[in-house]
């Protein structure tokens, strides 16, 4: 199964939980910043990740037509 994790985070700890799950997962996949990321599309399955500060995500995720 192609994956595609997409992370947001400051300090780069939600990278490396993204690698921590990817690696357990097994699939092909990649693990990209935000800024980054190919299109979705591509992929199977597609997991989204942040950091969490005062109760609200710290990335902005913007949807392009």
């Amino acid at each position: 199964m192609k994956t595609l994790f997409v992370c947001g985070s400051r300090y780069g700890s939600t990278r490396v939980i993204g690698e921590w799950i990817a690696e357990r997962l097994g699939f092909d996949s990649l693990i990209t910043d935000v800024g980054d990321a190919p299109d979705p599309g591509e992929f199977d399955l597609v997991m989204l990740g942040s950091g969490i500060s005062n109760i609200s995500v710290l990335i902005r995720w913007t949807i392009s037509p």
